[in-house]
């Protein structure tokens, strides 16, 4: 709901609140030289990583490697929605947040009335299962006791068809739309779970926004969820995630299961930090979710087949994020078994020992594809190298990967960095051949003033920019605005933004060039890459003389450029 407010007041506020007054309200911070440092709020440690920029308004810790503006702060910190940041720093810098017009107010009282009619409805199911004999035999068969299913907020839906149907007659509409009616024959509407134990899906906020449904008996389906909505997104959402987080707002380790009765029947064994995915595979925004809370994930699976496809998936979609410091482990429980049915039989202490053998995503991505590509043939290990590669090169360049690229090195028994790797994509790179853009953007980002100071380089730059849109579209941006840019005006475009990621990681990177002296630096580089660009069409233009004859137009461009060029390097 970012986009209700408009940008120029988000802008505004980022310009008139400290970053340092406004954490130092939630955090004890010391002076470090022009900055400030402080433990992270946001993962345990004992030595300070935690450094604040006044400068560029943006926090980083080189732990965890959590970063972001005061808002990414507030919202992380205070677990608050984006509107309530805002506003929060609007009070606090003596400004009004704009009143919603007449379209925003209606979407945003859509929001409202549909978390409503889910809580009615939950606290009608609670009811039910506080009423029905049966539910709660079932209930206790499970081993789940009462506190636990207050812990989740338990409830049970009637074998009548059509009992909330009737009961929210004026809210048909929304009710089909939410998916907890629909409409059978003769348009009749009926209630679409009936019968089942029900499992409240609670977002972090601690609101109502769907439901997970099972059978009393194994009749099938035997589970059933809440279809997509505007309120619900199975794929963002964590089942048990809010109850970890009314306990313990920084959970040192989160578990990852299968199903709703795993959580709730590791929460019966008082392991009460498990989450499950909503009847899919684990996906990326669910592991940007769990990292927002802990750097720590446990997969935890069946040891069959379905339960190793399942890890794998989870592998795919976390790797990406292992340049940021955090720790991935998998379990693999015996076959046939999961976790609710594992500690149900053998206990905490034994599943604890599992939890002891948990293989570290390194392993498991190398045992994983050893197993996948088995043989000593030249074909076979050229095929492992390649599928490994291909996967490695999804992760940022950062230590974990040279890392992972060592590892593969001594696997395969040649050194990669020979591999032709030319065919796969590496995540947040540029089209550029030499690192030129990376440099240049992290300085940007972290002093926009530099670019009011590239006037003289126009050319150059343009030249870049054309190899390169993220660096168009940042410069244009900084340029196009009438006030002082910090970093922080810079990373709030980028939120929620396939970039976010990689503009936050510009922000901290380490640059050893004092302030003063950038400037010069990237006049510098922006003459490298034009040097490099210029040789290019150079050798192009040479090579394709030797397989035909040039015509004038491209031998007066060949002289042109090979003039340029020594120019060049007499002022270099």
């Amino acid at each position: 709901m970012a986009n209700i407010i408009p940008k120029e007041f988000i802008d505004e506020v980022l310009s008139k609140c400290s970053i340092v007054d406004i954490l130092s309200k939630f955090i004890k911070l010391k002076p470090f030289g022009h900055n400030y440092k402080s433990t992270c709020p946001f993962h345990n440690e004992k030595t300070p990583s935690f450094s604040v920029n006044t400068n560029n308004q943006f926090y980083h810790c080189f732990g965890c490697g959590s970063s972001g503006n005061a808002i990414t702060f507030l919202m992380k910190f205070s677990n608050l929605e984006f509107r309530a940041a805002i506003e929060y720093l609007a009070n606090e810098a003596g400004l009004r947040v704009p009143e919603l017009d007449n379209e925003t107010q209606v979407d945003r009282d859509r929001y409202d009335k549909a978390y409503s009619l889910y809580d009615v409805i939950k606290n009608s199911y609670i009811y039910e299962l506080e009423n029905n004999n049966e539910a709660l035999k079932y209930i206790k068969s499970r081993g789940i006791s009462s506190d636990v299913a207050a812990m989740f907020e338990i409830g049970f839906s009637s074998a009548d068809w059509d009992k909330v149907t009737n009961k929210h007659k004026n809210n048909h509409a929304l009710m089909a739309e939410l998916g907890i009616i629909a409409k059978g024959r003769s348009d009749k509407l009926y209630d679409r779970f009936r019968g089942r134990i029900m499992f409240p899906i609670i977002n972090e906020k601690g609101a109502c926004i769907g439901f997970g449904a099972r059978t009393l008996s194994d009749e099938m389906p035997k589970y059933l969820n809440s279809s997509d909505s505007f309120v619900f997104k199975k794929g963002n959402e964590l089942y048990g995630l809010y109850q970890i987080l009314k306990q313990k707002k920084k959970p040192e380790n989160i578990i990852v299961v299968e199903g709703y009765m795993d959580v709730i029947a590791l929460a019966s064994f008082n392991v009460n930090n498990s989450v499950a995915s909503l009847g899919t595979a684990i996906t990326k925004n669910q592991v940007q979710k769990i990292l927002r809370h802990s750097n720590k994930i446990t997969f935890c699976f069946d040891g069959d087949a379905a339960g190793k496809k399942a890890a794998w998936k989870a592998l795919l979609n976390v790797i990406t994020f292992m340049h940021k410091g955090i720790y991935v482990k998998f379990v693999f429980l015996p076959e046939g078994e999961d976790p609710d049915s594992f500690i149900t039989k053998h206990g905490k202490l034994k599943l604890a020992e599992y939890f002891r053998g948990a293989k570290n995503l390194p392993d498991y991505f190398f045992h994983y594809m050893q197993n996948l590509h088995m043989g000593d043939d030249i074909t076979t290990k050229a095929n492992l190298i390649n599928a490994c590669q291909e996967i490695i090169e999804t992760i940022p360049k950062s230590t974990f990967r040279s890392l992972m690229e060592d590892r593969l090195n001594k696997i395969a028994g040649i050194n990669i960095a020979k591999v032709d790797s030319s065919q796969f994509k590496s995540l947040n790179t540029f089209k550029s051949k030499s690192n030129t853009p990376n440099k240049l953007l992290a300085m940007i980002v972290q002093q926009p003033d530099l670019i009011k100071d590239l006037s003289d380089e126009k050319e150059d730059l343009i030249s870049l920019q054309q190899n390169d849109a993220l660096l168009l579209e940042i410069c244009s941006f900084i340029q196009s605005m009438d006030y002082k840019l910090t970093t922080a005006h810079i990373i709030e475009k980028y939120r929620d933004n396939d970039n976010s990621d990689f503009v936050c990681n510009l922000a901290s990177t380490e640059i050893l060039i004092p302030s003063k002296n950038r400037l010069a630096e990237c006049k510098a580089l922006l003459a490298r890459e034009k040097s490099l660009l210029t040789q290019e069409s150079i050798n192009a233009l040479l090579k394709k003389s030797k397989a035909q004859k040039l015509n004038d137009e491209e031998r007066n461009k060949l002289r042109i450029l090979i003039e340029l060029q020594k120019r060049t390097k007499n002022t270099s």
